[in-house]
């Protein structure tokens, strides 16, 4: 029966190599647990955003960025985007911008403690007609005025 012996520098490589991929392994692990980093597929940013949203992205950066370039990054057609931005706001927008006013100068008479429920109270009082669930919405995409109560 003939032995058969590996080569030397192969093995040396081959455990060169698994010390080089744990290591690896432990360094992404680090990193991850210190940065909190996550993959960008799975990240919800502009790319998984609806439409009017990455309209949104492409008119901010539109001065840096050439928009046809962005348009084919985001997935949207350039001529969707240039349809968007031509078309003028609507009036629910102009009218949820006034009502939005309105709540922001309701929460910082309270002293930035009322909440939502609150907030609808005031506003009824004052002759503004508004639902909580409108308020709840249009303070949550706000960020600057508390949500909850």
């Amino acid at each position: 029966m003939d032995k058969i012996y590996s080569n030397p520098q192969s093995t040396a490589q081959h455990q060169a190599s698994k010390d080089l991929s744990s290591e690896n392994r432990k360094l992404k692990a680090e990193l991850k647990r210190v940065t909190g980093a996550r993959y960008s597929k799975k990240d919800r940013s502009v790319l998984c955003q609806k439409p009017k949203v990455k309209y949104a992205f492409i008119k901010e950066y539109e001065p840096f960025y050439p928009v046809r370039r962005m348009c084919k990054t985001l997935q949207v057609h350039f001529s969707g985007y240039y349809a968007w931005a031509k078309q003028p706001e609507s009036k629910r927008d102009i009218a949820n911008k006034v009502v939005l006013h309105h709540i922001k100068e309701a929460y910082e008479q309270s002293g930035r403690i009322y909440g939502y429920r609150t907030v609808t109270k005031d506003l009824v009082t004052s002759g503004i007609l508004i639902s909580k669930k409108r308020v709840a919405r249009l303070t949550s995409e706000d960020q600057n005025v508390a949500s909850q109560n």
